[in-house]
């Protein structure tokens, strides 16, 4: 029963904290701390997560010397971590009561991985109306796992890097991850504003063996209007940045290629989507990166040219 080190950035999560702590309080696994890192909150959620800390032990207060944001906070959390292993859920969303355990299992099976994942959903409001699991709804993630799902039973991916070069197929409240493998590798970049969660997950990849699945919807992401998820910026605005700092590092060497790809093939989303959203100042400003990328290709000349007439 390896100790668990849980990471829970929260920044005025006054509303939501007290339900994902509840969710990590009911766990049937028990050999855990939660490390609640609070970015500087101007409302009552240091309050909250007191009393929280009065009732139960396992539940520990860290504050940032400054705001840091959610990287930051997690970085915070990482490297205070006592535990072998490291979770992560954020402060407004929540997990079933066997969250911990179904990963735990597969460690039965698969004893010497680093790098363990499962099922999510995502909800608004009500979590007994949440919808279908990204394995059941997203193509990439049920290539992958769709097969474990059916069978009930974990299964293993061989060198997974080259898996999330296609597509990242993770998310940050179902992985557990070695800590001693996550401080290695610094923790999540706190210069990228968004898209340090895949970049991290590519370099835990990168330096993992395998990735093993536990076939279990164990997450459920609260999707809330103020949420990073929703703002105006294409979902892949910070993603060339992201994989262009990944191109230096070393443990990439061999992978050049397939990530110049993804980088030119994010450019042409973020154009797509802020020409959709007539964005045309960053239609124009992503147009002229694709044909940097892609000085030869027909569609990033027509996209830029659409950019300049405003379509």
């Amino acid at each position: 029963m390896p100790l668990i080190s849980i990471v829970v950035p929260v920044f005025n999560l006054e509303n939501y904290i007290s339900e994902t702590l509840d969710s990590i309080l009911k766990q049937t696994y028990t050999n855990f701390e939660v490390l609640v890192i609070d970015d500087h909150s101007t409302d009552n959620t240091v309050e909250i997560i007191k009393e929280y800390g009065v009732k139960d032990s396992r539940i520990k207060l860290l504050t940032n010397t400054r705001k840091k944001g959610v990287s930051g906070a997690r970085n915070t959390g990482i490297f205070a971590a006592k535990g072998e292993w490291i979770a992560f859920l954020d402060g407004d969303d929540l997990w079933t009561d066997v969250a911990l355990d179904v990963r735990v299992d597969c460690l039965n099976i698969y004893p010497e991985t680093s790098f363990i994942t499962a099922d999510i959903a995502c909800f608004s409001t009500d979590v007994k109306q949440a919808e279908a699991s990204w394995v059941e709804t997203n193509n990439d993630w049920n290539k992958c796992f769709g097969s474990a799902l059916k069978l009930d039973t974990p299964s293993c991916i061989e060198k997974p890097i080259k898996t999330f070069l296609h597509s990242v197929t993770v998310w940050t409240g179902v992985v557990m991850i070695k800590s001693d493998l996550l401080k290695t590798l610094g923790g999540f970049d706190e210069s990228l504003p968004a898209f340090e969660d895949i970049q991290l997950w590519m370099k835990v990849a990168c330096h993992s063996d395998t990735l093993v699945f536990a076939p279990k919807t164990i997450a459920f992401y609260r999707q809330r209007e103020g949420s990073l998820m929703h703002s105006a910026k294409a979902i892949h605005h910070y993603a060339p940045q992201a994989y262009m700092q990944l191109l230096k590092d070393p443990a990439f060497s061999q992978y050049k290629k397939q990530l110049k790809d993804n980088i030119r093939d994010f450019n042409l989303q973020n154009c797509f989507y802020y020409r959709k959203a007539k964005n045309y100042k960053q239609a124009f400003f992503w147009g002229l990166r694709s044909v940097y990328w892609q000085p030869f290709s027909f569609v990033a000349w027509k996209n830029l040219i659409a950019c300049c007439l405003f379509r």
